[in-house]
């Protein structure tokens, strides 16, 4: 079986019902190449913007890269594709700049959503619960930052789950057109079919797929958004919490984790896998620790996406202070990566040692429970 189904670049159709626009390409890694070798001969790229400072002004993959002020000046004829993992908060920013969905930009979506992506998010988390002796059967499960799409707790749901799914921006302004969305459970009902791996309710019992049209069982899933260090939930209202790539992105890690704690209450299971260290491409991977809270503030707002430098040790003293953490795992670091000289580091880090950066460099998984 495929897992990763063959999904059209989000054009309001397709490609190439859209050849005749110029388009300007947002993003200018990896996502950029991608979507080069898949349009080759089809697309008119124009030139490229980037969130990214020091790549204004270079030539890459045989395109020159703007800065994003470089929009103001876009055309009605010309289309904005944003080709970026930052995808989330390039459509924030997209949108306060005034532009529209599918009428000025839209997603590459085959290369944001990536099945396989969320089918190791999902086994990841049944596999936890697992570990516990434990089924989903009937609990009732909180998903923070879910993404772009509610793959993942359409698959807990047909575990039997009952998953309130959590985001920080409204699925829609992704997947305005629910073409691509089908396409995508289509493919999740082919895995739940032949994985091998029981699942007790059967999909159509949670979501429903049409052509043109995408609909959830309420009372299997629900669709929210809300700010993770403050939700509106009730106390012991749930038995497990679910995270992915979300602590190292909000900006108080400390805030979720109470939060989290107060809606689980005693008995109650969490599990965060986290990726602490430097996300940027081409920089040092301690680089963010030598700069001080005004200077890093500053390289956010530049990459248009918040990332905290919380260190692994930090996630995992955090949780240690709330819960029971019965599961730990590290991501292999970095290859070849030496220590930042501490002389170079800002105060708030020079009370960590070598080894402390190091394995920030991986990810980390934390899983455990809130102490009676």
């Amino acid at each position: 079986m495929c897992l990763q189904p063959e999904i059209e670049p989000f054009f309001s159709g397709n490609l190439d019902g859209n050849v005749s626009r110029s388009i300007i390409a947002f993003g200018a890694s990896g996502g950029l190449r991608s979507f080069l070798q898949r349009t080759e001969g089809r697309a008119s790229v124009q030139y490229v913007v980037d969130n990214d400072a020091e790549k204004w002004g270079r030539i890459i993959h045989d395109q020159e890269v703007f800065p994003p002020e470089r929009l103001r000046a876009k055309k009605e004829s010309e289309l904005i594709v944003v080709c970026s993992q930052w995808y989330r908060s390039i459509v924030r920013q997209l949108s306060r700049m005034g532009f529209e969905p599918f009428k000025d930009f839209v997603l590459d979506v085959q290369f944001t959503f990536d099945l396989k992506h969320y089918l190791k998010i999902f086994e990841t988390y049944v596999g936890f619960a697992t570990s516990l002796g434990e089924s989903l059967m009937n609990k009732r499960v909180l998903h923070i930052g879910v993404g772009q799409t509610l793959a993942v707790d359409v698959l807990m749901a047909c575990m039997g789950a009952r998953v309130l799914a959590c985001n920080l921006d409204d699925e829609s302004i992704f997947f305005p057109d629910a073409r691509p969305k089908a396409t995508i459970y289509r493919a999740v009902g082919e895995y739940t079919r032949n994985s091998g791996r029981t699942f007790p309710i059967p999909m159509r019992e949670v979501v429903s797929i049409a052509s043109d049209r995408v609909r959830f069982n309420p009372s299997r899933v629900v669709f929210a958004t809300f700010n993770a260090e403050k939700m509106p939930l009730r106390d012991r209202s749930f038995d497990y919490v679910f995270s992915f790539d979300l602590l190292e992105h909000v900006s108080d890690p400390r805030e979720v984790i109470r939060e989290q704690t107060r809606i689980l209450g005693p008995g109650g299971w969490f599990f965060h896998h986290i990726h602490p260290g430097e996300h940027r491409d081409g920089v040092d991977p301690f680089d963010m620790y030598g700069r001080s809270e005004e200077e890093w503030d500053c390289v956010c707002r530049g990459m248009g996406y918040l990332h905290n430098r919380w260190l692994a040790k930090s996630h995992s003293e955090l949780l240690s202070e709330y819960g029971s953490v019965e599961y730990i795992r590290h991501g292999p670091p970095k290859a070849g990566v030496t220590p930042p000289d501490p002389q170079v580091l800002a105060p708030a880090f020079q009370c960590f040692v070598a080894d402390d950066f190091i394995a920030s460099t991986g990810f980390l998984e934390l899983g455990g429970g809130v102490r009676s």
